[in-house]
Order: structure tokens, then sequence, then C-alpha cells
């Protein structure tokens, strides 16, 4: 009788193995499963919103399309050269202050 319930605690086992090893295969279909839905679903975003850019198009005249798209392109380069601008503008004022607080430091020593 021992034996029986020796082997009934081992198969026990053994499928307590086999329903963890089901189980992680289950999580692993599950995760790919959700990825591939998010593909699914930033691809019809994407469908979605090339639609819409081919329906705006068609209501515009390309020649209109392109000058609006060089106009945004000019404005993007200015912007950039301004940022390009700000930044070494900052560069300066971080630099006059650190002289600044410097002098103002060695001023503060001597006293």
């Amino acid at each position: 009788m021992s034996l029986t319930i020796q082997q009934i605690i081992l198969d026990a086992k053994r499928l307590a193995g086999r329903l963890k090893e089901r189980e992680t295969e289950a999580d692993a279909l599950l995760t790919e499963t959700q990825t591939a839905y998010r593909q699914i679903h930033t691809m019809k975003q994407y469908k979605e919103e090339v639609d819409t850019l081919n329906e705006a198009s068609r209501e515009r005249p390309r020649g209109a399309l392109i000058a609006s798209i060089e106009r945004e392109s000019r404005l993007m380069r200015d912007v950039q050269r301004e940022n390009g601008e700000l930044r070494a503008a900052l560069e300066d004022h971080r630099r006059a202050l650190d002289l600044v607080m410097s002098k103002y430091r060695q001023h503060t020593e001597k006293r």
C-alpha cells in the first residue's frame, strides 16, 4: 500500500511539474499575443493617419502641399538655428555666472 502512495506522490509531483511548464508556456504565448496585438493596433493607427493625410492631400492641390511643406521646412530650420543661438547664449551666460561667482568667492575668502 505504501508503494502505491509513493507512486501517487511521484505522479502528483510529475503532474505538478508538467502543469508548471504548461503555465510557463501559456504565459509566453500570452506575452507574444499581447505584443502582436500592440503591433496590430500600431499598424491600424498608422493606416488611419496615412488615410487622413491622403484625404487631406486630395483636397489640396499638389503645389499648395509642396509650398506648405517648404514653408514648414524653412520654419523648422529657423527654429533649429534659433535653438543653436540660444544654446550658445546660455553657455555664455553660464560662463559669465561662473566667473562672477568665482570672483565673489575669492572676495569673500579674503575678508
